[in-house]
């Protein structure tokens, strides 16, 4: 009985880790982007032996890694910085994206995110403050 119950026992599925969300944190420093993400992992049952240990992103054509100590939650936060992006973020004219995947010292890696855009300058207010300029130098002139 025993030989038989054996044979419906599988063996425990790997857990890769995933990458839950990715947000954009970036902030606008004068005439360019400071670029940084904050990555939610998930990664079951973390331990000192069992975690992330990398997290590997691709932005701008280019790929690098952070490296991770052992985390005792599931899941948990990585604020990735991506430096500066000069002329505010707009890479032949879109805005770059980045995705990102984990490692995990026993499973291996995750898959790749979908690709997030890290926002140049909002366009709405530049279009605000070049309209605001143009008048001013309209007034003067009449002036």
């Amino acid at each position: 009985m025993a030989i038989a119950l054996s044979s419906y026992v599988g063996r425990a599925a790997a857990a890769k880790p995933s990458i839950v969300s990715i947000e954009d944190i970036s902030a606008k420093l004068y005439d360019r982007i400071d670029a940084k993400i904050d990555v939610q992992i998930r990664h079951d049952n973390p331990s000192k032996s069992h975690y992330v240990d990398i997290v590997e992103y691709d932005f701008m054509d280019s790929i690098a890694q952070v490296n991770l100590q052992p985390q005792t939650t599931s899941p948990f936060n990585v604020i990735i910085p991506l430096g500066a992006i000069a002329g505010g973020g707009a890479v032949g004219g879109e805005e770059p994206p980045v995705k990102v995947r984990a490692h995990c010292t026993v499973d291996g890696w995750g898959d790749w995110s979908n690709p997030v855009t890290v926002p140049e300058f909002p366009i709405a207010p530049i279009a605000a403050f070049v309209a605001l300029a143009a008048s001013l130098i309209v007034i003067n002139r009449k002036r």
